[in-house]
């Protein structure tokens, strides 16, 4: 049901965000039921309640468009966001003001939260925009006309609003927060993985093109023996099993020395000393490294 939107050509964030967006369109129809209800029945403000409704017809065309046609995608959340905003300025009138109201308004702020989920750019500037205008036009309108219906018990009402809004917003920003930490983390595992920690932090604070100057440094480079006619026989999973193995089995021989991994290429292996790093003792350091890893392969049976 949350993947109506999906299509396969779909990036897997765009895949992501669709799914959101739709879940939370699905939580929102027994939500306007519910508040509909409750306005037409509980506070008896009929025409209120008939506002409130709109919002779930509004969620079931914004769902339709999206399944049927799921290139209307991003647009029509905007039907949604209108929606919401006219129905909280409209409540926040009726009520007979802000406070009245039971901070109803707390409510059209989820458009401007939905809206920065979904874009994150100008246009949820513009829906923030939007909101603080039509609240502002909300409230000095409800000073010039007397309320159409009175909320019982305003207090409670405005601390379950502001309750719910502000758990809302603190659940989906601890959401992306959270994520933007994981694929960061991601993201620092993959660039040390291809370079050297010192030079990823450079690159991380400054776009600018550097290079640094060693007086001297060594390189090693090394490569399993036959490999060619002996993976002929092995299946790939087999094959890269193998590589992984040996590659893992050289990677501590070179962290316990402190040597500078650079990559790996098939089955060749390249490591580097003096860099970034400087040290006096970089050719002889390799030497043993390589001495070191003669042992392990002549000692050491892989599978």
């Amino acid at each position: 049901m949350v993947s109506i939107a999906v299509t396969p050509d779909d990036p897997l964030d765009a895949a992501r965000l669709k799914r959101l967006t739709v879940a939370i369109l699905w939580i929102s129809l027994p939500v306007s039921l519910i508040s509909s209800s409750q306005l037409a029945f509980v506070q008896h403000a009929p025409i209120a309640g008939a506002i409130v409704m709109t919002a779930f017809v509004t969620a079931i065309v914004v769902l339709v468009l999206m399944w049927k046609w799921p290139g209307t995608f991003p647009s029509a959340p905007h039907l949604i966001f209108l929606d919401s905003t006219l129905i909280s300025m409209a409540l926040t009138v009726m009520a007979g003001g802000l406070l009245a109201s039971g901070v109803n308004s707390v409510w059209g702020f989820t458009t401007v939260l939905a809206a920065v989920i979904i874009f994150a750019d100008w246009r949820a500037t513009a829906w923030l925009v939007v909101f603080i205008v039509t609240q502002a036009v909300a409230i000095a309108w409800s000073l010039q006309i007397d309320p159409i219906y009175e909320v019982d018990s305003v207090e409670y009402v405005a601390a379950f609003n502001l309750f719910i809004v502000i758990v809302l917003t603190y659940v989906v920003m601890y959401y992306f927060v959270r994520q933007r930490k994981l694929l960061l983390a991601q993201s620092d595992a993959l660039l040390a993985n291809i370079l050297p920690v010192e030079i990823a932090d450079r690159l991380k604070t400054s776009d600018a093109t550097f290079a640094d100057d060693y007086p001297a440094a060594s390189v090693l480079f090394a490569d399993v023996v036959d490999f060619t006619p002996m993976s002929s026989g092995m299946e790939p999973a087999e094959l890269v099993g193998l590589l992984d193995e040996v590659f893992s089995a050289i990677d501590e021989l070179v962290n316990d020395r402190d040597l500078e991994k650079i990559k790996t290429i098939g089955d060749a292996y390249m490591v580097a000393a003096g860099v970034p790093e400087p040290r006096d003792d970089h050719a002889v350091i390799l030497c043993d490294l390589a001495l070191a890893i003669h042992d392990l392969t002549t000692t050491t049976r892989f599978s």
